[in-house]
């Protein structure tokens, strides 16, 4: 069976495939829907996100844990949250950019989380990716990384100020 890593944007169960982030030796039977790990769906609420984006979930949203229990991943076709916990959550977070070979994109600060936070603005590699802004900010043991897909026709960029605003409701739940 193929290996399956994180992703930023990557179909799970029949969904379009986005951004492929990676995280080796995982399998796609083992990023399961698991109640190990993190609810990070639970970490901000269906409608916000809907009035964040301005669009709906076409595929709803799907809570996913990391087999060796380092992230939990909320899911859906338009927005990705990944939470890194515990100690070496930053780091896990940069193993994961540079086993999906995003490592060396380059880094915009977000002054609203601190001096760590920064957004990346991805660019399609292939036919199934989209224009997606990256969040990255630290609370306390977490590392969140939150993306939403640009909408279509629209830069990587124009999506930032919505990853912006889910990402400040997500790390208000998890002080």
């Amino acid at each position: 069976m193929e290996s399956v890593r994180p992703i930023v944007f990557l179909a799970f169960a029949g969904f379009s495939v986005w951004s492929s982030y990676t995280s080796p030796g995982f399998t796609a039977d083992e990023i399961t829907t698991t109640s190990a790990g993190m609810n990070v769906c639970s970490l901000f609420d269906k409608a916000d996100a809907e009035r964040i984006t301005g669009r709906k979930a076409l595929f709803g949203y799907k809570n996913l844990a990391f087999p060796d229990g380092s992230a939990s991943i909320c899911d859906s076709d338009s927005v990705r949250v990944i939470v890194f916990s515990g100690e070496g959550s930053e780091n896990s977070w940069e193993k994961m950019l540079a086993d999906s070979g995003r490592a060396g994109e380059e880094r915009h600060a977000v002054t609203d989380f601190g001096e760590d936070a920064y957004v990346m603005y991805l660019q399609p590699r292939t036919e199934y990716e989209h224009p997606t802004a990256l969040v990255v900010a630290h609370t306390g043991p977490h590392t969140v990384a939150l993306s939403v897909q640009a909408l279509e026709g629209q830069s990587a960029e124009a999506a930032e100020p919505q990853a912006v605003e889910l990402t400040k409701i997500v790390l208000a739940r998890l002080r």
